[in-house]
């Protein structure tokens, strides 16, 4: 087993948002950066190309209504955000936006605004579009920088720490070639977790391990059981993102057999139309108010009748009249782009995973308790809460990016680099798994495993019996895996990593929401389907102990 060894001052592990606008702050201390990223440059969720654009709220040039923002984001949070955090991106993110050119990302503001997801007011939102051009422009600009260096395609195995801080990675390409990378600070800028679902809205690369790599450094984990779920389409064209805002025109929701759906699970006090205007109002599914029926419905037929392919909705006509641009550009977008005709062609939906609003728990600095050990984007968990308003991720993505790279850059500073010798790599590697377990089933099977079981068992619809079922069922399924068993052929290592990843990440989403017994913002219990402050009005957070255990508690 050989190491090429790199030296680095700061690691960016990443591809996304989060890890471009990192790279870019980290960059202009003059220190080296080297970005690690799984997939290309430029990738996962922020550049997801089934989605016409991306966008971000920021509050209005009306210094009252960052007042007012932060008493939204309160209220749509449950009580689960982090209030500093919040802060700052409230007083932060029109700077940041005003930086997306330098980025290669050219933005223009919607004209007329809107009300976000889960917010009360209009605000600004600035939005980015054309992925093509902007992957090109960006890509470009980050090669023409003399202290930046690309690894792509390149899958980070694990973390290596010394005296308690951060002193480098091990890393492996898909040639199968291994790198041990020494560096003085690292950036987890590695996305969300929602590829651990069969039917999601994400990039393959979209599958949890810097939450992994961050909670066996020693970092904490914090709101993992808050995950939004957004409509997709199932059919004509798989996975493209569905926009909520047309629900205000739907005029029908069909199953299979052209029977009404929601008709079966709206209580009698409330009508269609009233579930599907309120639902219109935020693409992802809340417990919170009366648009709940519409994704309960959906997947309680999945549940009952196995079928995933999806409903098929109906609409007035006058869907097409309605020119105000966050309805006319999606109509386009979706008839010239992804050739769907939303009057003429059958067209179905179901709930697929979207977006992790927990995650790594940070402080102003993007520091995770881990000296030199940062963190910025989806992988980061402490700023949103229960219910995330429409454009923060994004928002975060650009705010705490800068400041990750930043603070990441200072710490570098302070510090010498620890060299580590291949036999330290080797030894970090072989001792990284379990080496006395049976390997009964491969590593491609057991991701496909664990995925069917999240889509089913951990959707928009909880209950204590199928988030035990998948619970010990993945449980099993790991015992029956040795990633130790794969570490000798450098072209199966990456796989069985992210194996290994996706097994213990699924049972820790699991157990948080199995302990959280209420039902609060995307989190439905419907076992317990009140909103229980007395008991739950705290954050659970996650942390792995001296032991390797994971230990859980409410904060």
């Amino acid at each position: 087993m050989r190491f090429q060894t790199i030296t680095t001052d700061i690691l960016v592990i990443g591809g996304g948002l989060a890890a471009l606008k990192a790279t870019h702050s980290a960059s202009e201390s003059g220190m080296e950066v080297l970005v690690v990223s799984k997939g290309t440059i430029c990738s996962g969720s922020s550049f997801y190309p089934l989605m016409e654009a991306l966008g971000c709220q920021a509050p209005t040039e009306d210094p009252e209504d960052n007042i007012r923002l932060l008493e939204e984001i309160r209220e749509s949070s449950f009580q689960m955000h982090d209030e500093e955090l919040t802060k700052i991106y409230i007083d932060e993110i029109r700077d940041r936006v005003a930086e997306l050119p330098a980025m290669g990302i050219p933005y223009r503001k919607m004209q007329g605004g809107r009300i976000p997801c889960f917010a009360k007011r209009a605000r600004d939102i600035f939005i980015w579009e054309d992925w093509n051009a902007i992957r090109n422009k960006s890509y470009a600009l980050l090669k023409a920088k003399d202290n930046v260096r690309l690894m792509e395609h390149c899958t980070v195995i694990d973390t290596i720490l010394h005296d308690d801080h951060i002193a480098g990675a091990l890393c492996i390409d898909r040639q199968g070639s291994l790198f041990v990378i020494s560096c003085r600070s690292m950036i987890l800028a590695t996305g969300g977790f929602g590829d651990l679902f069969e039917h999601n809205l994400n990039p393959s690369d979209v599958c949890g391990h810097g939450h992994i790599l961050a909670l066996d450094a020693g970092a904490k984990l914090v709101n993992m059981e808050f995950i939004q779920f957004i409509p997709g389409f199932m059919t004509p064209r798989y996975k493209v993102l569905f926009s909520e805002q047309i629900l205000g025109y739907c005029t029908q929701v069909n199953d299979a057999e052209g029977r009404d759906l929601l008709a079966r699970y709206l209580p009698s006090s409330i009508t269609s139309r009233q579930c599907l205007d309120e639902r219109s109002k935020h693409g992802p599914y809340t417990s919170s108010d009366i648009s709940r029926y519409f994704d309960i419905a959906m997947m309680k037929e999945i549940n009952d009748t196995g079928c995933e392919k999806g409903f098929n909705l109906s609409y007035d006509p006058k869907l097409l009249e309605d020119k105000r641009e966050f309805i006319s550009i999606y109509v386009d977008w979706i008839r010239k782009e992804q050739h769907i005709d939303l009057l003429g062609t059958k067209h179905t939906i179901a709930p697929l995973a979207q977006a992790s609003n927990g995650g790594i728990v940070i402080d102003v600095r993007c520091a995770t308790g881990v000296n030199g050990l940062y963190a910025a984007g989806e992988v980061a968990g402490s700023l949103h809460g229960a219910d995330r308003h429409g454009g923060n991720a994004s928002g975060s993505c650009l705010v705490f990016g800068h400041r990750s790279g930043a603070y990441a850059s200072q710490w570098a500073k302070s510090c010498d680099r620890q060299a580590i010798n291949t036999s330290i790599a080797r030894k970090a590697l072989t001792e990284r798994f379990e080496h006395h377990r049976p390997n009964r089933i491969d590593a491609d099977e057991l991701i496909k495993e664990i995925r069917h079981l999240m889509w089913y068992h951990a959707n928009v619809v909880r209950n204590e019996r199928d988030l035990v079922y998948a619970k010990d069922r993945i449980r099993q399924l790991y015992e029956d895996f040795n990633p130790a068993t794969h570490m000798s052929n450098p072209k199966t290592i990456g796989m069985a990593v992210k194996a290994d990843h996706a097994a213990r990440l699924s049972m820790i989403l699991l157990e948080c929401m199995l302990l959280r017994k209420e039902s609060r913002g995307p989190h439905y219990r419907e076992d317990y389907p009140e909103k229980n402050d007395r008991s739950y009005a705290r954050r659970l957070m996650v942390q792995s102990t001296a032991d390797k255990d994971i230990e859980y508690r409410f904060t």
